[in-house]
């Protein structure tokens, strides 16, 4: 009863325990969601499924309190203080869980334990609940762990026993039921069939106690199978016991058997396997990559490689897929081994491959690898690995050289060694195999070698630039060049030779008719006839079969005549190796895809020939050597010579000009022709002819010198040409002192007492004539050429307007010394400039000059036709020119001083006239008489119809009033005309008549001595009237004055320092006195002065009179009246204004006294 309380005790320990451990997982949620909240404020708490209830309180709780605006950020974030509650919340769930577990858990152990301790049922020593828990028992030996893919797998290939146990007091008590399951199941398969599957239950009750004080109860099963078979065993046990407890077992002991967790114990494949490894065979070929060293490389390295493939020659065995082939086989490469094991269980670490020497040099490899040696044999330590279902494939590479055979050992995981499944035993054996990937050496020497060019002298190569190797032959393109003594050595070694499998053929060969190399059809077989063979083979060390040999085979060919030839080459040994030469020497560049070619083996002992070397045209001329040309020449060279290229022609020389000098730029040009020219080759008569055309582009005097010499080094005759190309006509060169360029030097005839004997008169304006001279003029002519130089100057003077001249009459003057031109005479002379001076027959000549040249090309110049020249005498030009002047009429003339005056802008014209020479230059202009250096240069040209400007020029001055004004009679202007011919005359004409110009009006100006500012005056007035004109005449003076008689006076003008004053007295009475005048000057400028305001002299005094009516006008008494009396007053006057009337009369009445005044 006691156990069965104990039992539910534990039950809910373990209950509680768990429910402890849920919480804390739930707190610690509850805690990372507060913390996630205070991160983002408006992550809201997360809900825990299953806690609904438990969490609502708090979230409620904190959604009271999370929303707060903070700032004015509008955001929602978590107060401090609700955090502070949710984190206070979190590790109090936290603890409190741990507290309860810890405490209540603890007691509830002690209680039980002390209930053990009582009842003595359990025997457990450790004191810890674990060790109460069931324990697994297991016991089995012999087993061999697996590795790699079966790591879970034990193997034994003997019958085995397997014990597994429960140590457990209480393992059989009836008291409740326990959760009890043990399986076995296994897997047995053969040869020729699948396995099959079943699986054994076992009860617990077939559990045996070990022995009556050991708590252990038992099961022992036998695991076997038959030969050639293996069987596959796996245990399955379950248990937890009437407490809850689950099985448990020692770490270290269950971990070799299998693995336990939560109560259930699964076992490793337990494998039985009487079967042995079966090895289908050694394969070997050729391997299909190389790399060099491939057997030290680590185990299970895969690497891809790459060779170049050579295949063996048929003669030996077939070195494609072989099983335990007897006869030997030569290898060239690398051989790769393959073997195919059928096995489930293979162990991969148990392969274990090796070679084993055969002679000397495998011997010899075997001492050289001492880490991969083992016993005498080396080991080859990489290998490729691959798996297709129970098919074991394994392949190695294989490449060092000598005889050898390989022996491949393995067994399975169980320990079952390899057996062969076609001799039954135990690994497996190769075939002798030789591995030989030395080639046969080759070496040729050529002996007399002159040149070696990088390619044929063939007409198909004729026009590439071939460079000379020197000595050094770099392929069989190239071209050796022998004399008369030539011979070539043939030397061929190697281990596995044969004289059989050498090849040697020495052809005669010729051009083609496409130029390129083809056979000549003396057969081969004749020619290589003069192969001499040496000894046929030379044994460099003897010895036994086994010994390293070489074979040596010489030959050689001497003195073969001249011709082209071409040598090939072909050997191989037993094991296929192609003929192959020393690294970079001049015979394994020759050697391609195995076979050896010479390069074209060129006797030559003739030398070139230059045959020919023809123009293309006529020349013009020929003086000595020298052929002229006015068209460019084509320069046609034929060369005999069968081992011709462009390279062997040779082209030098020279360009000069005319004076001399050498044409280095355009010789450069013209000599690089040379290396663009286009060569072609062609038979005649079974002799090669090269032939080639050079232009003549540039103009020059040319010395060409043409020669060869082939790459044999022999040289040809030798050719000279010398030619003159010159299209260009000579030209006429016109510079002098005193000319422009472009024109003829034109002088006058030196005269010693003439200091300006030298002096022209250039006229630009002429259209026709340019050159002027007061005496007869000498022309000269100079005349260049660059090329070919001048050989001679025509000319003639031609009067003007009259008929041309024919030109077979032009004056003619040659060079002399022409039929000395040649390369020296060239140096030592210039024939580039010819010079003559010539002059016409009389001194006074108007015409031009007509000239052309011509150069020893046969170039005739332009005919060139100078501007007009003229030479005039002194008096032939008083004949010939005159000058007239006029002016328009004046407003007054003073005949006295001849001065004419105006009073606005005065035009003066003025004609010049020259006939003969031309005007050259002429001047119309005014001047002052008492200023010095006061000319007024204001002429102007202006042209009416009919006037030729040559020989007839009208010229005008405008003698602006504005501008003139200041001047008068006795400062005038004098207007003067000048005339310059183009000879160099000159001539003058002056007016006799002087100019004076005034548009200023005359200024008047009256004033009054008495101005009262009224119109009447009791007194007389006199008016002062004063004119300002320089120009003044009182006889232009109108006067003009208005009044009502004729009473005044009219004084005399008088001159007041320029001003011109004249008064006018007003003395007796008169009414409406104005003064009125016009001033007119000589130039005729008018000016009119008319007072404005009228004024009345009047001297006479007023006349009054007083009337009343009924007294007399004669009442002598104060007379009375009784009624009204009117009173009349009575003025006399001319000049009455009412306005001015004053009176006053007086009335006494009684003592008052009373006056009357007019309002």
């Amino acid at each position: 009863m006691q156990e069965e309380l104990n039992t539910r005790l534990l039950q809910k320990i373990s209950y509680l325990e768990k429910g402890a451990v849920l919480g804390m997982i739930v707190c610690s949620c509850f805690f990372l969601a507060a913390i996630l909240y205070f991160v983002k404020a408006n992550v809201y708490v997360i809900l825990i499924s299953g806690l609904k209830k438990k969490v609502a309180h708090v979230r409620n709780k904190i959604k009271r309190k999370r929303v707060r605006r903070i700032g004015d950020k509008g955001k929602n974030e978590i107060t401090n203080k609700a955090y502070f509650k949710l984190i206070v919340l979190a590790f109090v769930g936290v603890g409190s869980i741990y507290t309860y577990r810890t405490y209540y858990v603890e007691a509830a152990v002690i209680t039980q334990l002390a209930i053990d301790e009582d009842t003595e049922v359990m025997d457990n020593t450790a004191g810890d609940i674990g060790e109460k828990s069931p324990k697994l028992y297991l016991e089995s030996k012999g087993w061999i762990g697996g590795t790699g893919e079966f790591a879970q797998y034990l193997f034994s290939k003997d019958n085995r026993t397997f014990t597994i146990g429960v140590e457990e007091n209480t393992f059989h008590s009836d008291l409740e039921k326990e959760s009890f399951l043990f399986q076995v199941s296994e897997k047995e398969s053969g040869i020729d069939q699948e396995g099959f599957n079943k699986i054994r239950q076992y009860e617990q009750g077939e559990f045996e106690r070990k022995a009556s004080d050991n708590p252990i109860y038992q099961k022992t099963l036998s695991f076997e199978t038959e030969k050639n078979r293996h069987k596959v065993y796996s245990l399955y046990l379950e248990y937890i016991n009437r407490w809850g407890m689950p099985l448990i077992g020692d770490k270290g002991a269950v971990e070799n058997y299998g693995n336990i967790l939560s109560g259930t114990f699964k076992s490793k494949k337990l494998v039985i396997d009487k079967k042995c490894p079966e090895i289908a065979g050694l394969k070997l070929e050729k391997a299909d990559k190389k790399k060099e060293g491939i057997r030290f490389a680590k185990k299970s390295v895969s690497e891809t490689y790459n060779t170049d493939e050579i295949y063996n020659t048929d003669k030996k065995c077939n070195t494609d897929i072989t099983y335990n082939i007897d006869e030997e086989c030569y290898y060239n490469t690398s051989v790769k081994g393959m073997i195919d094991i059928r096995e489930k269980y293979l162990d991969l670490d148990s392969i274990h491959i090796q070679a084993m020497p055969l002679d000397d040099r495998a011997r010899e490899a075997v001492k050289e690898n001492e880490a991969e040696s083992n016993d005498g044999m080396l080991d080859i330590l990489a290998w490729i690995h691959t798996k297709k279902g129970n098919l074991h494939q394994i392949s190695f590479d294989f490449a060092v050289e000598g005889k050898w055979k390989f022996i491949l050992d393995c067994s399975d995981l169980a320990g079952n060694k390899g057996v062969s499944n076609q001799t039954g035993q135990e690994g497996i054996e190769s075939t002798d195999i030789t591995i030989d990937k030395s080639a046969p050496e080759l070496s040729v020497d050529y002996k007399g070698i002159i040149n070696v060019m990088e390619a044929e002298s063939s007409p198909a190569n004729i026009n590439k630039k071939l460079k000379s190797n020197g000595e050094k032959i770099t392929s069989s393109g190239n071209e050796l060049f022998m004399k008369r003594e030539n011979s070539i050595d043939i030397c061929i070694e190697d281990m596995n030779l044969e004289a059989e499998n050498i090849e040697l053929k020495l052809y005669r060969v010729k051009y083609g008719l496409n130029g390129k190399i083809e056979q000549n059809k003396e057969s081969w077989e004749e020619i290589t006839e003069k192969i001499k063979q040496e000894p046929e083979k030379q044994e460099l060390e003897k010895g036994e079969q086994e010994k390293n040999s070489k074979t040596v085979m010489r030959y050689s060919v001497t003195n073969l005549d001249d011709g082209h030839y071409k040598l090939m080459i072909h050997c191989t040994d037993k094991a296929g190796n192609v003929m192959t030469a020393e690294k970079s020497s001049e015979t394994e560049r020759c050697i391609y895809n195995g076979y050896y070619e010479s390069p074209l083996y060129t006797v030559d002992t003739k030398s070139p020939l230059i045959t020919s070397v023809i123009l293309n045209q006529n020349a013009v001329k020929k003086i000595g050597k020298r052929q002229y040309f006015q068209n460019a020449p084509q320069i046609t060279i034929k060369i005999q010579e069968e081992n011709f290229n462009k390279i062997n022609f040779s082209l030098e020389g020279k360009m000069f000009y005319s004076n001399g000098m050498v044409m280095e730029k355009e010789w450069e040009r013209f000599k690089s022709q040379k290396k663009s020219l286009q060569w072609k080759s062609y038979y005649e008569d079974g002799i090669r002819i090269n032939e080639t055309n050079i232009q003549v582009e540039a103009e020059g005097n040319y010395t060409l010198n043409f020669g060869v010499i082939d790459s044999a080094a022999c040289v040809a005759n030798q050719k000279n040409l010398q030619i003159t190309y010159d299209c260009h006509k000579p030209e006429i060169i016109y510079t002098g002192v005193d000319n422009e360029s472009g024109d003829l030097i034109f002088k006058a005839e030196e005269n010693g007492d003439d200091k300006k004997k030298n002096t022209l008169l250039l006229f630009h304006k002429y259209h026709f004539f340019r050159y002027f001279s007061k005496r007869r003029m000498n022309v000269f002519i100079r005349i260049k050429d660059a090329i070919s130089g001048i050989e001679r100057i025509n000319y003639a003077f031609i009067p003007y307007e009259e008929q041309p001249i024919d030109i077979n009459k032009f004056s003619q003057v040659e060079r002399t010394g022409a039929e000395k031109i040649n390369d020296e005479y060239f140096e030592k002379e210039d024939l580039s400039e010819f010079s003559i001076t010539v002059s016409p027959e009389k001194e006074n000549f108007k015409g031009y000059l007509k000239v052309y040249g011509q150069d020893y090309s046969g170039n005739v110049s332009e005919m060139v036709k100078s501007k007009g020249a003229i030479s005039e005498s002194l008096q032939l030009h008083k004949e010939t020119s005159n000058i007239t002047m006029k002016m328009p009429r004046a407003f007054f003339t003073d005949k006295e001083k001849n001065i004419r005056y105006y009073n606005n802008t005065v035009p003066v014209q003025a004609v010049f006239e020259d006939t003969y020479a031309g005007i050259y230059k002429t001047q119309l202009y005014a001047k002052t008489t008492k200023k010095k250096d006061s000319s007024i240069k204001t002429g102007k040209t202006i042209m009416w119809d009919g006037d030729n400007l040559i020989y007839r020029k009208r010229q005008q001055i405008e003698l602006e009033a504005d501008k003139f004004s200041q001047f008068d009679a006795d400062n005038p202007l004098t207007i003067q005309a000048d005339l310059e011919d183009n000879a160099g005359h000159t001539e003058k004409n002056i007016l006799n008549e002087k100019v004076v110009i005034d548009n200023t009006k005359p200024e008047i100006e009256v004033v009054y001595d008495q101005n009262n500012q009224t119109q009447y005056y009791n007194f007389s007035r006199k008016a002062t009237v004063t004119v300002k004109e320089k120009n003044f005449s009182p006889d232009l003076v109108v006067w003009n004055i208005q009044g009502s008689n004729q009473k005044y006076q009219i004084g005399e003008w008088k001159n007041v320092q320029g001003t011109y004053v004249c008064e006018i007295s007003f003395e007796e009475d008169g009414r409406d006195y104005s003064v009125g005048l016009s001033v007119t000057d000589k130039a005729g400028n008018k000016s009119e002065w008319k007072d404005r305001n009228y004024f009345t002299i009047d001297k006479t005094v007023p006349q009054i009179s007083i009337q009343i009516n009924g007294i007399g006008k004669q009442a002598d008494q104060v007379p009375y009246f009784n009624t009204e009396r009117i009173i009349t007053f009575c003025i006399q006057e001319q000049n009455f204004d009412k306005n001015k009337v004053e009176y006053n009369i007086d009335a006494i009445h009684g003592k008052s006294r009373i006056t009357i005044k007019n309002q």
